[in-house]
């Protein structure tokens, strides 16, 4: 056990530092005991929300929900300025280019479909993650910036507070870069291992786990906080005993890793088998052939357009033909034929057939949204929304990133992994977001294994579109 001991304060910064050092006799592992700086959350610069709380104080003097002031602050700025529909070339009814405090009105919707969710107001849904969005160019920085030192970034205490690690030293220039967020930020050094350390060593023995006849579902990801790699796999044949299950986990564990600094678990279930689950093309529109999926994100290569969903689905549905149906409230559809598929994520490209293909996307039944941009570097902690035609409308956590999974003879990657079941079969391919940012692609599941299990939902990322499906392509945003 590393000792850990408070050797200083400086301003906001707190520096602690261990009392002890292992070393791996022999070995260039040799890693140092954790040192961990803190940005106190008092000191860090507070979000100025001073329409939001004169609303507050509106609704409260009202006697009414913040929702409704909102909702009648948005109708006036409406009337009052054409500009913030003007955005709007496809002249369908979406959400107006309203910011409230610099805050959009869809991640403001999303705000309230998240305080539903996890039973608080509008009011503390808002103080708690109003501020994450701002954090993705943040993560994206502190990643690339080192790519095989960050050791994983966390929202942690309900939105209050973030966990950045290093394998190593804790550089100035990444703390100086957290100052800009407005809540306690806590680095941890010398963890002795990195996240894309983590990530190729996952992939080298799921990979390895997957060349295996015997198993039928591979579930494999990683914890940042311990470095441990653990998998869940169920064998094609049932076992008929438990000494055949711990048999087959010692037989299946793979060796230790390079770095002793991470570590390998591997489980064995007989668990029930889980498989992935007007004239315009949308994100979150319904798909119909021998399956039922639901349709991603649309992509472009900047003169073409493409519809997407879960590459899975397209295995599903032999002849390589989809029907797309929009929502009741905007009809119509159109025949589509499959283009692209990865091998390697779960995400495929259709035609859009008759259609057009829009940058909007349905983020509740019959009401569509505009995508901005796209989410490039997914952080634990982070609240996301999703829509499936099964399931609807919900929001989640992400748990861990970067997860593989095994289902239908086929290993996906990079998969983001969130703390509850809110898909179900025909969610699959159907669009994760955050207010006019786009997320991902879901991987729902067409019967309970994993989501039963773990209690979890997938998705596979937006910004891993060039890669999948070809490096000219890329979610049609703004």
């Amino acid at each position: 056990m590393r000792s850990i001991k408070v050797v200083r304060r400086i301003g906001a910064i707190a520096t602690l530092v261990g009392g002890s050092t292992t070393l791996q006799s022999g070995s260039e592992w040799a890693s140092a005991a954790p040192t961990v700086v803190i940005l106190a959350g008092h000191e860090q610069p507070k979000p100025q929300r001073p329409m939001l709380e004169g609303l507050m104080r509106i609704a409260k003097e009202n006697k009414e929900d913040l929702s409704s002031a909102i909702d009648r602050y948005v109708a006036q700025k409406v009337a009052a300025d054409p500009s913030v529909t003007a955005n709007n070339p496809d002249r369908e009814s979406v959400q107006p280019d309203v910011f409230i405090d610099g805050i959009p009105l869809s991640e403001l919707t999303d705000l309230k479909l998240i305080a539903r969710t996890e039973k608080i107001s509008y009011e503390e849904a808002i103080n708690r993650y109003a501020w994450i969005p701002s954090l993705d160019k943040v993560a994206a920085s502190i990643r690339k910036t080192y790519p095989e030192e960050a050791a994983g970034l966390a929202i942690v205490n309900d939105g209050r507070g973030l966990i950045v690690g290093f394998k190593g030293k804790i550089p100035d220039d990444a703390v100086n870069l957290a100052r800009t967020l407005p809540v306690e930020v806590k680095f941890i050094g010398n963890k002795g291992f990195s996240e894309e350390e983590l990530k190729r060593t996952l992939e080298h023995a799921h990979h390895a786990l997957a060349t295996r006849e015997d198993l039928a579902k591979i579930a494999g990801e990683y914890d940042i906080e311990t470095g441990e790699i653990s998998f869940l796999v169920r064998p094609e044949v049932a076992l008929r005993n438990e000494r055949d299950r711990q048999g087959l986990e010692a037989r299946l564990l793979p060796s230790p890793p390079v770095n002793p600094n991470i570590r390998f678990k591997l489980t064995v279930t007989d668990a029930d088998i889980a498989v992935p689950v007007d004239g315009y093309i949308r994100g979150g529109g319904l798909q119909n052939f021998e399956g039922v999926c639901t349709s991603g994100f649309n992509i472009t290569n900047g003169t073409g357009r493409r519809a997407t969903t879960a590459n899975h689905c397209r295995d599903i549905n032999s002849s390589g033909l989809l029907r797309y149906n929009n929502h009741p409230t905007q009809g119509g559809g159109t025949d589509t034929s499959a283009q692209t598929r990865s091998t390697y994520y779960d995400i495929a490209s259709y035609s859009v057939g008759l259609f057009t293909g829009t940058r909007t996307f349905y983020y509740d039944w019959n009401l569509p949204r505009y995508v901005d941009d796209f989410g490039i570097s997914p952080t634990i902690g982070q609240r996301v929304c999703k829509f499936g035609r099964t399931t609807g409308a919900d929001c989640s956590t992400i748990d861990s990133v970067n997860a593989t999974r095994t289902y239908a003879g086929r290993t996906y990657h990079a998969q983001i992994v969130t703390d509850a079941r809110i898909t179900d079969g025909g969610d699959s391919g159907g669009p994760w977001y955050f207010g006019n940012r786009a997320w991902g692609f879901s991987a729902a599941k067409v019967d309970p294994w994993i989501g039963d299990l773990n209690g979890e939902s997938t998705f596979s990322p937006a910004y891993l579109i060039p890669s999948a499906l070809g490096a000219a392509w890329s979610i049609y945003e703004r």
